[in-house]
């Protein structure tokens, strides 16, 4: 499956960089090669290629072609995006391709300045399944991306600029505003033990979390969100979600206890607040949507411990994470299969 070859593609290609000591220009034409191959994957598929580009950004697009309005209940960057591709006579497949380009160019240009292992990035990018969001929550995916743009703008003092990523973010979706907790990580910060009594209130408040409780600390421009069928709390009442989520903080503390100096690294602070709001929101229905917001920090903070000083701990963080991106990589797809495959281009029936 193409899906798979492109997996083992890019930690192939990481490992061998790694392997035989690339030079940094190597490094760098791997890492734009593999870019504009992501690029292209997903901006030249067919437009039935995931779920929601193929029901709902189509749907938008086509109501935008005969007229009508999306204002009142689409955010504005989207539907000034739609707008702009008609006025210049694009179809759908434009929305994707500028879509591929606001989501995954930003990321790699983050790659590339923030982390020595490029290319572990990228392949992390692709094997924890934050790549393939871009083929379903198109505008989430494009305001994540402009999210870690004001991260870029904030380390360099260039505030002005982060605010406007930020408004840029809101506009493509709304739920963007939680992010202003992960522009707060910047500058706090805390130790080891700190994060796990962090990971363990959250963790023990969000398992006994109801609606009514919830709703104390929500805005009142979203809690309608809560009283829609498939948004509010889970109805299941079982334990599987609760132990997802204890698995993901007991891997960020392991993480965090191989490599004691990453949590001086902003982007594995910004993990840890992820971790934070996943906990608190384990009995939601989006709480994951909520949580994915700082969630794609893994890819800047998990090189970083894959390389840490001793070789014999580096090469079983590196074993232990390929095992379990492989994992999560078969699972998410195996859930999202009859959308997401079999993959075809464009211009294929």
């Amino acid at each position: 499956m193409i899906y798979i070859g492109i997996f083992i593609a890019l930690f192939t290609v990481a490992w061998l960089a790694d392997r035989y000591q690339f030079t940094w220009a190597t490094r760098a034409q791997l890492l734009y090669g593999e870019t504009a191959l992501l690029v292209l994957f997903a901006g030249l598929r067919n437009n039935s290629i995931g779920l929601d580009s193929a029901d709902g950004y189509h749907r938008y697009f086509n109501f935008l072609l005969v007229g009508k309005s999306l204002d009142s209940w689409v955010e504005p960057l989207y539907v000034w995006m739609n707008k702009a591709v008609i006025f210049l006579g694009g179809n759908y497949q434009w929305i994707l391709f500028l879509t591929a380009l606001l989501c995954i160019i930003p990321m790699a240009y983050l790659f590339d300045r923030y982390t020595e292992h490029a290319l572990w990035a990228m392949a992390l990018y692709y094997g924890l399944y934050f790549y393939q969001q871009t083929f379903n929550i198109m505008r989430q995916c494009i305001a994540m991306s402009f999210c870690f743009l004001a991260v870029d703008m904030a380390l360099r003092k260039k505030y002005i600029r982060a605010g406007l990523c930020m408004l840029v973010a809101i506009g493509f979706h709304k739920t963007a505003w939680i992010f202003f907790l992960g522009l707060l990580m910047i500058w706090v910060r805390f130790n080891l033990r700190q994060a796990a009594i962090i990971f363990l209130g959250t963790y023990l408040l969000g398992f006994i979390m109801t609606t009514k409780t919830i709703l104390l600390f929500v805005p009142k421009i979203y809690q309608h969100y809560f009283f829609r069928e498939g948004n509010a709390m889970r109805s299941d009442g079982g334990w599987g979600v609760p132990l997802q989520v204890f698995g993901i903080n007991l891997a960020v503390l392991v993480a965090c206890y191989a490599c004691p100096r990453s949590l001086k690294n902003p982007w594995m602070r910004i993990l840890a607040a992820g971790v934070a709001v996943l906990n608190l929101t384990q009995n939601m229905t989006q709480g994951y949507r909520l949580a994915h917001y700082f969630l794609q920090a893994q890819c800047l903070a998990i090189p970083e411990v894959l390389h840490v000083p001793r070789e014999k701990n580096r090469k079983l963080m590196t074993l232990l994470f390929l095992v379990i991106s492989l994992a999560l990589f078969a699972s998410n797809l195996s859930m999202q299969w009859k959308y997401m495959t079999p993959y075809r281009l464009f211009f294929m029936p």
